[in-house]
């Protein structure tokens, strides 16, 4: 619940998220926005790189593995560390 309300507290309207590697239903219901489909790294790599200011939700053990992304900002995280989440923005406020 904690990044969901970061999120929307954060995002303006219209700015897109992905999660990564897979959705999370509990976030998606806490939001009651819809998630960009972020399905493997190829989307990643396309999502982040759009010209506009994007919000990603990364698992944190599956995003560690990847190399050589755009730069992200981290804005939060959850307690669980190895498993929990990151939520990331291309462009920091």
């Amino acid at each position: 619940r904690q990044l969901s309300r970061v999120l929307l507290a954060e995002a303006a309207a219209g700015e897109p998220y992905g999660i990564y590697p897979r959705l999370d239903a509990t976030f998606l219901f806490y939001t009651q926005r819809f998630s960009t489909a972020v399905e493997n790294e190829q989307d990643l790599r396309a999502f982040l790189a759009r010209d506009q200011r994007v919000w990603l939700l990364a698992q944190r053990d599956e995003f560690a593995k990847l190399a050589d992304l755009p730069p992200l900002h981290e804005v939060a995280r959850d307690a669980d560390l190895k498993e929990g989440y990151l939520l990331l923005t291309n462009r920091p406020r």
